[in-house]
């Protein structure tokens, strides 16, 4: 697998499928909004994981699971454009970044007690 994603030539546009995009800019944005609000720099902290990180975690997974596929393809380009991410890729990526928010809260609400310290 890391062989193949090392050979790839260039770069390819991924994109959501309708249902994907329509829970991004549902019920994912009132979640992300929610958390973007947050006191201090776990507000700042929310907005970059649950902005640059879901994006970055959708394609990770999506070409965990589908780098067979990619691998057969024979116009890359092509392929992407008929293959694009799924809402259940998004609801896993979406995990990720939850399970990375929970697992950081205390590191994040000590630079605001600390700031002052250094």
């Amino acid at each position: 697998m890391t062989s193949f994603f090392v050979s790839l030539p260039g770069s390819y546009e991924l994109r959501y499928n309708a249902e994907a995009e329509s829970y991004i800019n549902g019920e994912y944005s009132i979640k992300y909004n929610q958390l973007q609000q947050k006191e201090g720099r776990e507000g700042e902290f929310n907005t970059r994981l649950y902005t640059d990180y879901l994006y970055r975690f959708s394609i990770m997974i999506y070409a965990v699971k589908r780098w067979e596929d990619m691998r057969e393809a024979k116009d890359l380009e092509e392929w992407f454009e008929e293959n694009p991410i799924d809402k259940e890729t998004v609801l896993q990526a979406e995990y990720m970044c939850d399970y990375y928010r929970k697992n950081s809260i205390l590191i994040i609400s000590s630079w605001d007690d600390n700031i002052y310290s250094l």
